[in-house]
């Protein structure tokens, strides 16, 4: 996957440092360089539709290589929030129990909403 594609949230919930787009924490990476149209990397992002790799404590879970979704962008050329991801990512996938160190369901990186606590 072009890492690109993603926004800068993104980036943040599987541990990347990049921080020169926080401006815009949800508009993907390749659409705020000029590289794609919002419409092509939508279609982009579905196609993906996951990203894999991702730490749950976030979430408040005792997983590591979860799966969390790659939400789809907002289409409305009209909008003031004309290409950002409709919502913040979600934990679909969880495989590998680990003992917790440190709970970060607090510090969701750039989270719009309260994030629920997935319950297993």
């Amino acid at each position: 996957m072009n890492n690109e594609l993603l926004t800068l949230q993104e980036h943040n919930l599987f541990g990347s440092t990049i921080s020169e787009y926080s401006g815009n924490p949800y508009v993907p990476i390749i659409i705020q360089k000029g590289l794609m149209s919002v419409e092509d990397c939508n279609i982009q992002r579905r196609l993906e539709g996951k990203l894999d790799n991702i730490a749950g404590i976030y979430w408040g879970q005792k997983y590591l290589d979860c799966t969390m979704s790659l939400e789809r962008l907002n289409l409305d050329s009209k909008s003031k929030y004309y290409g950002e991801t409709l919502r913040d990512p979600a934990l679909i996938e969880f495989r590998i129990p680990y003992e917790v160190v440190k709970d970060l369901s607090g510090s969701f990186p750039y989270a719009r909403e309260s994030i629920p606590r997935v319950e297993l």
